[in-house]
């Protein structure tokens, strides 16, 4: 009887055991809600934020429900939601419609989504060699360019369209004011390489005046004309404008941040502005420009330039043209997805080149359009082939009539053998050439003919095999 009591409660405790096991199982797998704010991730955030801004809704006052979870489906529910709210709409749609219809959906904004819920802000589109270009905002700030047939090989599966049915400016709460915003986010598409400016139209819409701070801007490039604490009472305007200048990338987002203030409140608010675009000459190089530094004529030196695509701009190298710069040289392709890396390695023999500090340019031509002559600049600096010491001689006090001698060593700095082709010198001096294959002794003379101070240059020709150089000796002194 005991052992038989003993069985059913080693049965009864084996099921309880598998229950809880099981009932901990399906917990595992279900999709826990997020409790707080905080847990959302960083990506729907900016996402929510810069839908809501362009349906007129303040893009950081708003709530996130209790039972959010981490599906997209969520994410698609709450921004409906937004739309609704203003009478406008959001449209889900597929990545190959979006293709298909191109040049309809060709100035929409909204969510383009990846699988697993990644997504990403559409900004719009551009044209490029009469092709449909979107441009994405990547949750790093990166705003790139993708043409319209490599966006589901690219892995996006689908795109939520902003439909607007009117258009409303940003309502923003700040305490117990009110502020109207025509936009919050610029985009100016695709831009050249130069000075841009915006505006943004910003109203008091409350019944308290508020007070604006100096703005703060994520790059020096950015400069806007609030400089100083600006009071704007109910009703008035002003407008916020913003100059920026241009920064070496292919693109560029810049944000503007504005502290506002109600007058006798310690409640602040902060504006958070967004700039972005994309420039027209759509490559990399590195570097932008080829120094050779103090060269040696111990052997050739040698530079490597690298000339890429960024997706947007497609183009191949057709020639490269070094001016007046004796350069040779080479190129190897490489392919990175859908992007080509041109890497051109060029060459400098400085034993070809006269001594001294030199600047040029070459110039890459490509098959592109758009992108037709790239310009380069180089420099670099040669020392002289041939070493004197010294190349100034001071004779000091001579009596006239009287013959004082110095001597000069010139030396090979590259090993190579030289001749001494011509010696001129002034009235006065006189120059003795011994020399052996690469080195020689000047024996220089003066008798100068005439009293007081005296100078002069002797000229010296130095051939090679592969060079020609002149040096220039000066002497100077005075006769008593």
């Amino acid at each position: 009887m005991q052992d038989s009591t003993k069985r059913k409660c080693l049965i009864w405790l084996v099921a309880l055991l598998v229950s809880s096991l099981a009932s901990c199982s399906d917990t595992h797998r279900s999709h826990k809600p997020i409790p707080k704010h905080s847990s959302v991730p960083k990506v729907w955030k900016e996402v929510r934020g810069f839908v809501r801004a362009e349906l007129g809704l303040d893009p950081q006052s708003y709530a996130w429900p209790d039972d959010t979870t981490h599906k997209i489906q969520d994410l698609f529910n709450l921004l409906v939601t937004d739309a609704s709210e203003m009478g406008h709409a959001l449209q889900r749609i597929r990545i190959r419609q979006l293709v298909s219809d191109a040049p309809k959906f060709f100035s929409a904004r909204g969510v383009l989504v990846r699988p697993r819920g990644r997504s990403v802000i559409l900004l719009g589109a551009v044209s490029i060699s009469k092709r449909i270009h979107y441009q994405i905002m990547e949750a790093n700030g990166l705003v790139l360019l993708v043409r319209s047939d490599k966006l589901e090989s690219d892995g996006f599966r689908e795109a939520w369209i902003i439909q607007k049915n009117h258009n409303a400016p940003v309502t923003i709460n700040v305490a117990s004011g009110t502020l109207l915003v025509d936009k919050m986010f610029h985009n100016f598409g695709l831009v050249p390489r130069s000075h841009l400016k915006t505006e943004f139209n910003i109203t008091n819409n409350g019944k308290t005046p508020l007070v604006f701070q100096k703005a703060k801007t994520s790059c020096t490039c950015t400069v806007v004309n609030l400089s100083n604490d600006r009071i704007l009472q109910p009703g008035q305007s002003f407008t916020m404008v913003v100059d920026v200048a241009s920064v070496d990338e292919p693109s560029f987002k810049q944000s503007i941040k504005v502290p506002v203030t109600e007058v006798g409140k310690n409640f602040s608010r902060i504006l958070d502005f967004t700039l972005a675009g994309n420039y027209e000459d759509f490559f990399d190089i590195l570097p932008k420009h080829l120094d050779f530094g103090n060269m040696s004529h111990a052997g050739k030196s040698r530079r490597t330039i690298r000339l890429s695509e960024t997706g947007a701009l497609q183009f191949q190298v057709d020639s490269i043209n070094t001016n007046t710069i004796p350069l040779t040289w080479t190129m190897a392709t490489r392919k990175d997805d859908d992007n080509a890396h041109y890497l051109i390695t060029f060459e400098l023999d400085p034993r070809k080149i006269q001594p001294g500090h030199h600047r040029g340019s070459l110039t890459i031509r490509t098959t592109n359009p758009s992108l037709r002559n790239i310009d380069i600049p180089v420099e670099f600096q040669v020392p002289p082939h041939v070493y004197m010491e010294p190349r100034a001689l001071a004779f000091g006090e001579i009596t006239l009539g009287e013959a004082i001698k110095h001597h000069v060593k010139l030396r090979s700095t590259d090993g190579e053998s030289f001749t001494i082709f011509n010696a001129q010198s002034p009235d006065g001096i006189d120059v003795a050439v011994e020399q052996t294959d690469n080195q020689a002794v000047l024996t220089v003379t003066a008798q100068p003919e005439k009293k007081g101070p005296w100078n002069g240059k002797a000229v010296i020709e130095v051939r090679s095999k592969h060079w020609n150089e002149l040096l220039v000796l000066k002497c100077a002194g005075y006769v008593r």
